[in-house]
């Protein structure tokens, strides 16, 4: 039963806190079971001989006082293994969140992603929510898409664009459920949809950010949701850095869509690089400090996106389909050849070619009255060529096709 294994992988990892043992021991000892439930019921002498094999490994890697710490731990480890009115309490705590259908997934399941089961750091219980697991670990290609949590117009569009064209060609879209673009890329996959994981960083009875708790709903149907906590445990500001080193170990490649230069992304991309995973960023406006953590992170090496296809050239073996431009931009790009667009109309166009405006700029660059100006957005808006946010406007992917 899954409340029987969630409550069994619940008391595993509350026993290896208490008596602190090392993560790299705890994860070997892990990787030699598939369930919680299989390792609890193994003979305390047998799993004492399994320790201490792994012991005497660890300790020709490590000092002899972290050596000496994880011997002296390990019969408390095993009492509280055996404890079994500690396990009736993680048991009572499992029925609690009975309806949130959350499952454990040990570091030597077979569905443990294989993509983490690389990565040192990974935890060795991973938390999972979700009705899609096995469709998703079937899929070919993971791709991480992450950006700042207050993205321009801009860097809404490149996400919307780019995780679209991902999406319709099966990637699986990860990110970590976060304001702005992390936000914005679940949806969009869901839109179309597309398969996506969340990674997040408290249990998956809870969500953060609250107003998040739709949408983490709509990706339990249409994907899973993945956390190394378990139940009950709030999203506190320590753990978001070490969530981002799962979000590009669970990946094959990092899409960064826009970055400042002190951004949490750049620690998923810092980790990316770490675990050798492909990054790739955006080029965005130079004069706009929402681009420059994207454009350090092509100065030290990381590759240009500019469109799906980027992504797909990496991967040639995965037998992914060729991108094609989606039927929506199709048609929206046929509906334009057969009108005529004014030339002030056509010169608008041209001026948001990469970058975004405010109606005083575009006053001063098209040398209009503003009457006019204001009259040829709402055309353009209203054909869904340009779209605004917060005073800005920007070309939408027909806008693009259109000019």
């Amino acid at each position: 039963m899954i409340g029987d294994e969630l409550a069994a992988a619940m008391h595993l990892t509350a026993c290896q806190r208490d008596n602190r043992i090392h993560h790299r021991v705890f994860r070997t000892l892990t990787d030699q079971f598939q369930t919680a439930s299989a390792l609890i019921e193994t003979p305390q002498q047998d799993l004492r001989a399994i320790l201490l094999g792994i012991l005497q490994d660890f300790g020709e890697e490590h000092n002899q006082h972290q050596f000496l710490a994880n011997q002296k731990a390990i019969e408390p480890f095993l009492a509280g293994i055996k404890n079994q009115v500690r396990y009736q309490e993680k048991r009572e705590q499992a029925m609690r969140v009975e309806s949130f259908e959350i499952f454990p997934l040990l570091s030597g399941s077979p569905r443990y992603p294989y993509r983490l089961k690389n990565v040192d750091s990974a935890p060795s219980v991973l938390y999972a929510r979700g009705r899609q697991l096995d469709r998703l670990l079937a899929q070919p290609l993971w791709v991480t898409v992450v950006g700042t949590r207050i993205p321009t117009l801009y860097g809404q569009l490149v996400t919307e664009a780019i995780t679209r064209d991902l999406a319709i060609q099966g990637v699986v879209i990860v990110s970590g459920l976060a304001r702005g673009i992390d936000t914005l890329a679940h949806e969009v996959a869901l839109e179309h949809a597309g398969l996506t994981v969340a990674v997040i960083s408290c249990g998956l009875d809870l969500v953060y950010p609250p107003e998040n708790k739709h949408l983490l709903e709509r990706i339990v149907e249409q994907g899973v949701v993945f956390s190394e906590h378990p139940p009950g445990v709030q999203a506190l500001r320590q753990y978001f850095p070490a969530r981002n080193r799962l979000l590009s170990g669970l990946a094959d490649a990092i899409a960064v869509m826009e970055a400042a230069e002190k951004s949490g992304t750049l620690i998923t991309a810092d980790f990316a690089s770490e675990q050798n995973r492909d990054v790739l960023a955006v080029p965005g406006n130079i004069l706009d400090r929402a681009s420059v953590g994207c454009h350090q992170l092509i100065r030290d090496g990381a590759k240009l996106l500019e469109t799906a296809q980027d992504i797909f050239d990496l991967f040639p073996k995965q037998n992914l389909l060729q991108l094609a431009i989606p039927t929506s931009v199709q048609d929206g790009q046929i509906a334009f050849d057969r009108m005529r667009l004014t030339t002030e109309q056509q010169r608008f166009l041209q001026a948001l070619r990469g970058q975004t405006l405010s109606i005083n700029q575009l006053v001063q660059y098209l040398k209009l009255p503003i009457s006019q100006v204001i009259h040829i957005i709402s055309f353009l808006e209203m054909n869904r060529l340009v779209a605004e946010n917060r005073g800005r406007y920007a070309l939408t992917a027909i806008g693009h096709c259109s000019i």
